[in-house]
């Protein structure tokens, strides 16, 4: 999905992929959060359990809008982490209700992972509970990518 597309979005499209997209971050953020429960068998059913909600929301409104566009993640590079938050602020700019915190938690999680790998200091960040604070948030992740040099593999 592109800027431009998740822009025209209705709102109750918005909402309802603002939703699906946090049901994905929420599944994605299980494998690395630090506070998992030590028991194998527990942890994976609530894997399973997150992906399965995740799944049965995409089908859903895969049927109820006929689309099969979604924002991708492939942000492993500061420009993709910052295309897709662009993507992300649009969603959010257009939804009417939905709590952004584990889509936000997954955002920081990219950036962190290219900080690492650029040799770059953390981006700071603020707890984000409300779509207005994520699309903030959003803006300053844009600009932080946009601050990092461009790293070129040498061969």
């Amino acid at each position: 999905m592109t800027e431009r597309a998740a822009e025209t979005l209705s709102p109750e499209q918005a909402t309802e992929l603002m939703t699906i997209l946090d049901l994905q971050a929420r599944w994605e953020n299980h494998c690395t959060d630090p506070e998992r429960r030590p028991d194998a068998l527990v942890d994976l059913r609530a894997r399973q359990k997150a992906h399965d909600q995740f799944q049965d929301a995409w089908n859903d409104y895969s049927k109820k809008y006929r689309t099969k566009e979604f924002p991708e993640t492939s942000q492993s590079v500061p420009d993709r982490l910052a295309v897709w938050c662009k993507v992300l602020r649009a969603v959010f700019g257009r939804a009417t209700t939905g709590s952004p915190v584990h889509v936000m938690a997954k955002v920081y999680r990219m950036a962190d992972r290219i900080a690492t790998r650029q040799e770059a200091g953390p981006m700071t960040r603020k707890t984000v509970e409300d779509l207005a604070t994520a699309a903030n948030e959003l803006d300053a992740v844009i600009a932080w990518c946009a601050g990092l040099p461009v790293k070129m593999d040498v061969v």
